[in-house]
């Protein structure tokens, strides 16, 4: 429908705007988003996250799994269970952007150092939710991460490993990390 024409647009906006390069916003194929989705078994019932999550292509990809196979609880999941954090301020805005597109007005999208937050468990209206928080999560709440760390592109870049380290933090047991490295 008209979100997914408006979310196509968004992409090649972004794909050949000129400001793209200029702040650092590397995407994320399309294909490798979905696949990814495909692959770890994204479900309404999971709590999804992205640490580094740039423009939002892997949250939009969930969230589009879960659209296409149970569209009865896509709400709940997008209000609930997408967690994104991205460090610039302008790409954050582009992913808030990105996920008010597919209807989505209040996600958890913020602007933040990753390694200064963590999710906690959370039940809202019965149902297994998350919270960011500022210290250690007692009760780590998340079953799928998707992630595309950023490269350490100087010697003091954060490393990509930290990355996948925090991220597994966040994690509850059996949960599953898809990562492109």
């Amino acid at each position: 429908g008209g979100q997914d024409l408006l979310g196509k647009f968004y992409e090649v906006f972004l794909k050949y705007g000129n400001g793209a390069k200029d702040i650092g916003i590397v995407l994320t194929p399309r294909h490798i988003t979905k696949f990814a989705c495909e692959v770890i078994d994204i479900n309404e019932s999971d709590i999804v996250f992205d640490p580094a999550c740039g423009t939002g292509g892997f949250l939009v990809a969930a969230y589009d799994k879960v659209k296409d196979s149970e569209p009865a609880n896509l709400d709940h999941f997008k209000k609930h269970k997408i967690f994104g954090i991205e460090q610039q301020a302008n790409v954050a805005t582009l992913a808030i952007v990105n996920m008010i597109f597919r209807g989505d007005g209040k996600n958890n999208i913020v602007n933040e150092d990753c390694f200064a937050k963590n999710l906690n468990r959370k039940i809202r209206n019965g149902d297994l939710s998350a919270e960011y928080i500022d210290t250690d999560p007692v009760r780590p709440p998340v079953t799928k991460v998707l992630m595309n760390p950023p490269f350490a592109l100087k010697k003091d870049d954060e490393k990509e490993y930290k990355f996948l380290e925090h991220s597994l933090k966040q994690m509850s047991d059996n949960g599953l990390l898809f990562a492109v490295l």
